[in-house]
């Protein structure tokens, strides 16, 4: 090991290693999206920008949904998928009532997150019969 180390071996094969690399690369034969290939044509996307009439009557909207929903019921969604989501559960009919109850989508995503709900490993069932016992 020493004399290979000594001879420059393993220093050769990484160079000769990033040499065939690079070649593929430059020849397309591997591909690497958005050097090699599927390039963009230099064209930056247009920015979406939103007139603020449009911005205000949505703000409007907004707040008057939040007046006239049931603030208990969504805070009862919210805990329902809190739940769900901390016993990894199928979090989706927990989602579906906060969307009846027009819970916003940021308040559903912060009780998902901390428990990195997205992947269920359990039914609903299970769990909660598990952590009732």
């Amino acid at each position: 090991m020493i004399a290979a180390i000594d001879a420059g071996y393993f220093q050769r094969e990484l160079a000769d290693s990033a040499f065939r690399y690079q070649q593929q690369v430059e020849s397309g034969e591997r591909v690497i999206v958005g050097v090699n290939r599927y390039v963009a044509d230099g064209d930056e996307p247009e920015l979406l920008h939103v007139d603020p009439i449009v911005e205000q009557r949505q703000i409007a909207r907004l707040q008057a949904v939040r007046a006239r929903r049931d603030s208990a019921a969504v805070e009862a969604a919210l805990a329902r998928l809190r739940e769900d989501a901390e016993a990894r559960c199928n979090v989706m009919p927990a989602l579906v009532e906060c969307s009846d109850v027009y819970a916003s989508l940021g308040r559903c995503a912060t009780c998902c997150a901390p428990c990195g709900a997205c992947i269920a490993r359990r039914r609903c069932s299970k769990a909660r019969a598990a952590a009732t016992s």
